[in-house]
C-alpha cells in the first residue's frame, strides 16, 4: 500500500504517527503544532506560513479519504414458522 508522506495517522491504541511532510510538502523538523483531522484517523500538518499561491482547500480535499458510497441494501423477508 502506497502511503502519502503528507498524511499522519492515529492508531487504534492511540499512538500518533506523524507525517514526513507538511501539507505544502515541506519536511517536518519540529513537533507539529497545527494538525488538521482528515477523517478515518488520519491527519495532516498545516504550515504556519503557506506559500502565497497555495490552494489550501484544494490540498485538503485531495488528502481527505474518499467517502464510502452507500450500497443498495437488500431487504430479506423473514417468515415466522
Amino acid at each position: 500500500m502506497a502511503t502519502n508522506p503528507r498524511i499522519g495517522r492515529v492508531t487504534n491504541d492511540g499512538a500518533v504517527i506523524h507525517p514526513e511532510q507538511t501539507i505544502a510538502g515541506r519536511p517536518i523538523v519540529e513537533r507539529p503544532t497545527q494538525l488538521h483531522m482528515l477523517g478515518n484517523g488520519t491527519f495532516c500538518v498545516i504550515d504556519i506560513f503557506l506559500p502565497p499561491d497555495f490552494d489550501l482547500e484544494g490540498a485538503l480535499a485531495a488528502l481527505r479519504p474518499a467517502k464510502a458510497t452507500p450500497g443498495k441494501r437488500e431487504s430479506v423477508e423473514v417468515k415466522a414458522d
